[in-house]
């Protein structure tokens, strides 16, 4: 029987800048998106549909499985479905989704899991839309789901829809994710923002030889949405100070909307002995090493 794996890999905001908002409310960004090698994992198998029913079903496992239902709201169910419906079919699939991730973090578990379902069940179906049709696909689901469509580095802006190749990176980049285990939510974040000013979209290289040279200039922008962050859950504030802490770390800053915060390092032992230090010290925390994919 046929079986398709896909990962679906965790998302940095390297920066976030709140660069608008639209008349219908949705805020404008502009940020550089990273993935990591760390992920959630996904497996497809064909079930045959019945009837009224489309045979499209999910079960969730692994360790944040918890924080999560498989019911309508679900991302990967919502691309499930909405891909059915773009090519006119009730196809049946079993979805095995391994829940590696943190719920509502900050590093677009949901969203990466939405885009690895549509790769996923392209595949196992043998459907070939449209790339255009994927995409507006996509970007129904959710803002970011488009960039985890994509798959690789890119500068974001838009809503999300806008997606332009990021700089290449000459070197490795190894990466530390803590997350104190409280959620945030996006929509909370927003209703705290201060609109008074927006930011103006930072002027990235077309490359950087070395992890130190991306960090140097990260240390130029932002993320905007930090401080109603760190209001909504002072804690924050504790994880990314821990991360400053280390000597080592050349960059540390919140990703997305929280609760996530990552530093960067240059060597892979560097960014281990980093994470086992914190996670001795915070052991409720989550805390992983990993490294940002680089093609």
């Amino acid at each position: 029987m046929k079986k398709i794996y896909k990962r679906a890999a965790a998302k940095l905001n390297l920066n976030l800048l709140i660069t608008g908002k639209r008349a219908d409310g949705y805020h404008l960004l502009s940020s550089f998106f990273a993935f990591t090698e760390l992920g959630d994992e996904l497996y497809f198998e064909p079930t045959e549909a019945s009837g009224e029913q489309d045979g499209i079903s999910l079960d969730i496992k692994g360790p944040f499985a918890k924080g999560l239902t498989a019911g309508e709201s679900n991302s990967v169910i919502r691309a499930a479905r909405g891909l059915s419906l773009l090519i006119g079919g009730k196809l049946g699939a079993k979805i095995t989704l391994i829940k590696n991730l943190p719920v509502a973090a900050g590093i677009g578990g949901g969203t990466a899991d939405a885009a690895a379902a549509i790769r996923g069940l392209c595949e196992l179906w043998e459907a070939t839309p449209a790339e255009k049709d994927l995409f507006a696909l996509a970007l129904s689901i959710g803002a970011d789901v488009p960039s985890s469509l994509y798959g690789k580095n890119v500068l974001v802006s838009g809503i999300g829809e806008g997606l332009t190749p990021a700089p290449k990176i000459g070197s490795d980049v190894y990466i530390v994710l803590v997350n104190p285990r409280v959620t945030v939510s996006t929509k909370d974040i927003f209703k705290t923002f201060s609109e008074k000013k927006f930011s103006s979209a930072f002027a990235f290289k077309k490359e950087y030889a070395t992890a130190a040279d991306l960090a140097e200039d990260l240390s130029k922008t932002t993320n905007d949405l930090y401080a109603p962050a760190v209001q909504l859950q002072p804690v924050i504030g504790e994880v990314l100070s821990l991360l400053r802490s280390d000597e080592r770390s050349l960059f540390a800053a919140m990703s997305g909307s929280g609760a996530t915060c990552f530093g960067l390092y240059e060597s892979k032992e560097a960014a281990k002995e980093a994470a086992l230090k914190i996670a001795v010290a915070q052991p409720l925390w989550w805390v992983a090493a990993t490294k940002l994919n680089n093609p």
